[in-house]
């Protein structure tokens, strides 16, 4: 399931960006900017949810929620933002919700592995 909301989360973007450029007034080399945003909060949410699972071993599936939920939110929010801005900061708060679901994702399918004892290629589709 978590592959399948990690896949919307990557292709959401490429379809709805010339509507989004429309929507603001701008061109593709300043909607770039919003994507680079995108890429930074990606990595940020990586590096802090491999942190924080780490942290909150027990925690993890709340941390996995959080992150849906974070994604899920500035998806349905980004449209509206009348400014180049703001679909920044959307568009990185995404990021980072969606860097937050891979590490959970892979901490998971590891963990998974480990403790069935299943070869762990299965778990990485």
């Amino acid at each position: 399931m978590l592959c399948i909301f990690k896949g919307l989360f990557n292709e959401v973007v490429g379809p709805t960006l010339p509507d989004l450029k429309a929507r603001i007034g701008v061109n593709y080399e300043e909607i770039a900017r919003v994507l680079s945003a995108r890429s930074a909060g990606l990595f940020l949410g990586s590096v802090s949810g491999g942190m924080l699972y780490d942290r909150f071993t027990r925690k993890r599936d709340l941390i996995l929620a959080a992150s849906l939920l974070i994604s899920g939110t500035m998806i349905l929010v980004a449209p509206w933002c009348p400014e180049l801005w703001l679909l920044g900061v959307m568009f990185h708060l995404m990021g980072h919700g969606h860097g937050l679901l891979t590490t959970g994702k892979l901490t998971n399918c590891v963990t998974a592995c480990i403790s069935t004892q299943i070869y762990p290629y299965t778990c990485f589709w």
